[in-house]
């Protein structure tokens, strides 16, 4: 488990951020990565867009990780 946090600044629209990432085993040389974030956006109205910037997110750290993994 990996987890991080916000320290300073506002990026992407966030004023509060955490997340949390766990690889967990599905079988036999496999796994998955379970992302968990939480934040609070700068502007309550941007909500859903701050949401699907981090899920874009995710899906490219997911990408680089899977990648990575795959050439090591």
């Amino acid at each position: 488990i990996i987890e991080y946090s916000l320290v300073y600044g506002e990026p992407i629209g966030m004023k509060v951020y955490s997340a949390r990432v766990q690889v967990m085993a599905v079988h036999k040389g496999a796994s998955e990565l379970n992302w968990l974030g939480r934040f609070v956006p700068v502007d309550p109205e941007s909500a859903d867009q701050v949401a699907e910037l981090l899920i874009q997110a995710y899906q490219g750290m997911t990408a680089a990780i899977t990648a990575y993994v795959k050439t090591s």
